[in-house]
């Protein structure tokens, strides 16, 4: 482990999937509106942004020094949540170069009180995916995955709205044969003969279509499947053989938003620098333990950060 860092540092990844801005509100409750004496008011006194969604993961990768490419839609150059989402990138070292226009920016607004209470959230959605995006969406794909090691995939779109994600937009990924891992809420199948899916204990049950750990393989013919749940994780290899690493318990409060997304970073970066799935599971959860300690929405785990927990 005394090289992870150097064999991080070497990686490149292509993440693929719905790019989000998340604007995170920290406030109180004080008073009640004058329009309704029903409606109490949540005065803010913190405002923070950052890449939500498919960008949050390609955060953590930049977080563990991966160096981060990003495909997906954004708004137009006039939009305001754009250019927020655009700065947070860059101050991550993430490159944007190959990101789409199209429609407006989807935003995720979640207001928090003190305490790190969830007390409300908004989305704001655009149905910007069109028949020439996906086109440009394509041709960009082609180029970038001839200059990175490996594909970071992450289908969140549950808007009901034209899937960014789809056979079309994976189909570059088989043209190539580059290592592809990927995570999903819905259509798990698109990621047919992929390297390796990455699920949560919800998501894994909710693919009707597979009884077990088993028929999934068979059914999808993948390299490797990892199942994540707060006690920790289990992975399956292609062989039938059964990894599991536990959750070490945290004491006092917790915030399990960005957990996941920190997981699969880890998890992949790890098997990238070539170690096993065993060393990987461990590590991917040790790297999600840290970020729970973190309140107030998503969060990253830095490579620093990691090395020091070792």
């Amino acid at each position: 482990m005394n090289d992870l860092k150097e064999k991080l540092s070497k990686l490149s990844v292509l993440v693929f999937g719905d790019m989000y801005l998340d604007r995170d509100c920290i406030g109180d409750f004080e008073g009640k509106s004058k329009e309704d004496e029903h409606m109490p008011i949540l005065k803010a006194h913190t405002e923070k942004y950052q890449p939500g969604g498919a960008g949050n993961l390609a955060s953590c990768f930049a977080a563990l020094g991966v160096k981060t490419t990003v495909i997906g839609l954004w708004g137009e150059k006039e939009d305001i949540n754009r250019q927020i989402l655009e700065q947070q990138f860059k101050s991550r070292g993430v490159d944007t170069s190959y990101m789409v226009e199209s429609g407006k920016t989807f935003v995720f607004g979640k207001f928090y009180t003190s305490d790190s209470e969830h007390v409300f959230r908004y989305d704001i959605i655009s149905d910007s995916m069109t028949d020439e995006k996906q086109n440009i969406i394509i041709s960009n794909l082609e180029k970038v995955i001839l200059n990175v090691n490996f594909v970071a995939c992450a289908d969140y779109n549950n808007s009901g709205i034209r899937d960014l994600v789809c056979d079309r937009t994976l189909n570059p990924f088989f043209k190539e044969n580059i290592i592809k891992f990927a995570t999903g809420r819905k259509e798990i199948n698109k990621f047919k003969e992929f390297n390796c899916i990455i699920l949560n204990n919800e998501e894994f049950k909710k693919q009707s279509i597979f009884d077990n750990e088993i028929n999934f393989f068979k059914t999808l013919n993948i390299g490797s499947l990892v199942v994540t749940s707060e006690n920790g994780a289990i992975g399956f290899d292609v062989n039938s053989n059964k990894f599991e690493s536990k959750s070490k318990k945290i004491e006092g409060d917790i915030d399990t938003c960005g957990c996941g997304d920190m997981f699969y970073a880890m998890y992949a970066s790890s098997i990238m620098a070539h170690y096993g799935m065993q060393e990987s599971l461990d590590l991917a959860n040790l790297a999600a333990g840290i970020v729970a300690k973190k309140k107030f929405g998503a969060a990253q785990a830095s490579i620093d950060e990691i090395i020091s927990s070792l």
